[in-house]
């Protein structure tokens, strides 16, 4: 692992990257959190996660988890966060790298692209609600089965492996 973060307590675990991550045999961030617990993973300025040989870039257990891309910030590999409630959120960021989203079994699970562009080649799964809005320019290139909400002058392109449950 890059970074391996475990929080046993209360409160909420937060890792901030603000560099260059990269995770060797593991992921590039894993966070460990008990069930019904926050982690808050924050890839800032011109930070870049990458996944080692597993394949995978960020990862949280059945936590509950917040993961913010910002604008100049890049991950490359998959994201896996796991049970618990999780949100991922994509301000600004390309997003051509990431090769597949899981919100895991957890409900409440959503997606959130602002101002971001690029495609997701990969499959995204477990995420119950996707929201685009800004000026997003996003396709989904691979598998999704969500809501569907998008806000302002977006563009986004859903290719044969997409279904849309709902519309707004």
């Amino acid at each position: 692992h890059g970074i391996y973060a475990v929080h046993n307590g209360t409160g909420t675990l937060s890792v901030t990257a603000l560099g260059d991550v990269t995770g060797g045999t593991g992921a590039g961030i894993s966070t460990r959190t008990l069930v019904g617990r926050q982690s808050d993973i924050d890839v800032l300025g011109t930070a870049t996660v990458t996944s080692g040989s597993s394949g995978i870039a960020i990862t949280n257990n059945d936590g509950n988890s917040l993961t913010r891309i910002g604008v100049a910030a890049s991950v490359t590999g998959a994201i896996n966060l796991g049970g618990g409630t999780d949100s991922l959120r994509f301000y600004g960021a390309g997003i051509s790298n990431v090769t597949a989203i899981d919100g895991g079994a957890g409900t409440g699970d959503t997606l959130f692209f602002r101002n971001a562009s690029g495609a997701v080649n990969g499959p995204i799964a477990g995420m119950e609600t996707v929201t685009v809005e800004g000026a997003s320019d996003v396709t989904f290139n691979g598998a999704l089965s969500a809501r569907l909400t998008t806000i302002g002058s977006t563009t986004v392109t859903l290719n044969s492996a997409a279904t849309v449950s709902n519309t707004i």
